[in-house]
């Protein structure tokens, strides 16, 4: 009897030790550079509503939205309302709606200062990187979506 119960000990010290050791895969995880340049898995994307100036605050996400109502001649000026920390990155995404081009200027904080004009129904998404002091724009997407 007290080899079977030696064994028995043995037996679940080894399923134990199988289970503490085990680590879990998780498929589909963007690494980590994309992860914060994206907010990280599943971060919201913050929407701003429209009007003649906008500031975005980059502290609350990576990810800004902004979707532009032509009216008559639609302009909208865009500040960053910080300069963001050394290597963090923000992606604006400015579209127009279906009556029309929208011009966008992008203000405060961004370099160089640039302006993007949206047509009716398009987006362009534009990314940027933060050196400290203010946002550097490292690409854009054309009017495309």
């Amino acid at each position: 009897m007290k080899k079977f119960s030696s064994f028995l000990f043995a037996a679940a010290l080894i399923v134990f030790a199988a289970s503490v050791h085990a680590q879990a895969t998780i498929y589909n995880q963007p690494a980590a550079p994309l992860a914060q340049i994206a907010g990280g898995p599943g971060a919201p994307i913050l929407h701003s509503t429209f009007a003649a100036t906008i500031t975005l605050n980059p502290s609350l996400g990576a990810v800004h939205q902004i979707l532009g109502v032509n009216t008559t001649s639609a302009t909208c000026t865009v500040n960053a309302g910080q300069t963001g920390q050394f290597g963090q990155f923000l992606i604006t995404i400015l579209s127009a709606d279906a009556s029309g081009t929208v011009t966008y200027t992008l203000g405060t904080y961004f370099l160089p200062t640039a302006t993007a004009v949206v047509t009716a129904g398009k987006s362009i998404s534009m990314t940027w990187v933060s050196d400290g002091s203010n946002w550097h724009e490292i690409g854009r997407s054309a009017s495309a979506q």
